[in-house]
C-alpha cells in the first residue's frame, strides 16, 4: 500500500471514530449527526479523489519518462495530467464508507438463536463460531447473513480456502471468502455499548 493509501486510511479510521463517537453520545441531536455524516462524505470523496488522481499522475509519469529531452518530457507530462479526470463513485473507500452510513442509520440487529450454537444476549451475538472466543471485528457473509470475527475468518481461509460457513442449517453451500464478507458496524456499535453499560452497571 502506497503513502498515500495509508494516510487515507488513517483518516478514514478517524473519521469513523467519530462518527461512533456521535451515535454513542450525541445521537439526540440529528442536526449536528447529520452534518457530521454529511461533511464525513465530503472528506471520504476528497481521499478518494487524491488517490486515484496519484494513480493517474503515476501512469502519465510511466508513459512520458522515456523522452530522452527534458524539455519534451515536461511538455508531454504536463499535457498527460491536464486530461486527468477521475470519478469516486465507485471506489473501494467510498463504497465501503456508505456500507458504514447504511449500518450507522439502521442500528438494528437481525435476531441470533442460540441452537446455532453462539453466545447471544439478547439478540446480540457475541462469539465467532469458529474460535468460539468474543468478537472484535464481527464481519457479515452477505451470502448467508452469518457473522464472524474477521481475524478469525482470514486465519481459517488461510488455512482451508474450501471451508463453508459453520452455522448449522446454513443453506450457503459456497466456500468462505473475504470478498464476500462486510464490516458490520452495527453490530460492532451494538457490542461496544453492551459493554460499556455492563461496566457501569458493575461500578
Amino acid at each position: 500500500m502506497d503513502e498515500i493509501s495509508l494516510a487515507a486510511d488513517k483518516v478514514t479510521n478517524s473519521i469513523v471514530r467519530t462518527l461512533e463517537f456521535a451515535m454513542f453520545n450525541i445521537e439526540d441531536d440529528e442536526d449536528f449527526v447529520s452534518m457530521m455524516k454529511e461533511k464525513s462524505r465530503v472528506m471520504i470523496s476528497r481521499m478518494a479523489a487524491c488517490e486515484l488522481e496519484g494513480e493517474e499522475i503515476m501512469k502519465c509519469l510511466d508513459k512520458t519518462k522515456t523522452h530522452q529531452s527534458s524539455t519534451v518530457f515536461k511538455e508531454e507530462f504536463l499535457k498527460a495530467v491536464e486530461k486527468i479526470t477521475v470519478d469516486t463513485s465507485d471506489t473501494r473507500r467510498v463504497r465501503e464508507f456508505e456500507r458504514f452510513l447504511e449500518n450507522f442509520d439502521k442500528k438494528v440487529l437481525p435476531t441470533t438463536t442460540s441452537d446455532e450454537g453462539m453466545t447471544v444476549t439478547g439478540d446480540i451475538q457475541r462469539t465467532d463460531p469458529f474460535t468460539k472466543k468474543s468478537l472484535v471485528h464481527p464481519v457479515r457473509n452477505r451470502k448467508c447473513n452469518h457473522v464472524y470475527d474477521k481475524d478469525s475468518l482470514m486465519n481459517v481461509i488461510k488455512m482451508n480456502p474450501r471451508v463453508r460457513c459453520p452455522y448449522v442449517g446454513c443453506t450457503n453451500k459456497d466456500f468462505l471468502r473475504m470478498a464476500d464478507v462486510e464490516e458490520d458496524f452495527a453490530l460492532k456499535f451494538t457490542l461496544q455499548n453492551a459493554d460499556t453499560e455492563e461496566i457501569e452497571e458493575n461500578d
